[in-house]
């Protein structure tokens, strides 16, 4: 799993300084193969930073100490570049290890994959962001009656009306502004009329859009 993930990382930098200076020299790949005697298949594994397809790590060292010798390169530096990338591809290939992995249809996750798909939970994050701000400065204020839940039929002379809407809106009940607490929720008392009571709850928020909830209460 270690292998496999190591494998699949980006081009090493360590790859690059290689390619760009065996190319500044103007040498191919066979070239530099036939000079220091060493597969041009290893060479290219190198320069890609494809290590885990390359033989044991002495024979790894091996080769890069005769490419920097044929290439004139700082040996020292070059080793040094080799260790911290060793240990950075290491430490990637131990998180990605843990991370589940499996081949059906064909179909292999990789770290390309991996990437696209944090991508796309991430343009889905932003435009879920986007999509309930658009919601709020153009949708409708909502508005949650728990009681009375439905038209009622009552025999007594006051009704205590509950429910909760969105913050920062004028709340009115039959066009007479309530206080609504920190959480939205709203409570009012209201005296009742024999017969037939309408009570209009009305939500309006600071882009002046309004929602309303009727209930006719009838008084017995």
């Amino acid at each position: 799993m270690v292998g496999f993930f190591a494998k699949n990382l980006e081009v090493s930098q360590l790859g690059s300084q290689l390619k760009n200076a065996r190319e500044a020299r103007g040498l191919s790949l066979k070239d530099v193969a036939e000079k220091i005697k060493i597969r041009t298949i290893y060479l290219q594994w190198l320069e890609s930073g494809d290590y885990h397809s390359l033989p044991a790590d002495v024979y790894i060292r091996g080769f890069l100490k005769k490419y920097i010798g044929a290439l004139d390169l700082d040996e020292e530096a070059i080793m040094q570049e080799y260790e911290n990338e060793k240990k950075s591809m290491h430490h990637l290939g131990s998180i990605c290890a843990e991370l589940p992995s499996f081949k059906k249809n064909n179909f292999l996750i990789t770290s390309k994959v991996l990437t696209w798909v944090i991508i796309f939970i991430i343009i889905l994050i932003v435009g879920g962001y986007f999509f309930y701000h658009l919601n709020f400065l153009f949708g409708l204020p909502k508005i949650k009656v728990f009681y009375p839940k439905t038209d009622l039929v009552i025999k007594d002379d006051m009704l205590q009306l509950a429910g909760k809407t969105d913050l920062n809106v004028v709340l009115t009940i039959n066009d007479k502004e309530i206080y609504i607490d920190k959480d939205g929720a709203f409570k009012k008392e209201l005296m009742l009329n024999d017969g037939l009571n309408i009570v209009k709850v009305t939500a309006k928020n600071g882009f002046s859009r309004t929602f309303s909830v009727v209930r006719n209460v009838i008084k017995i």
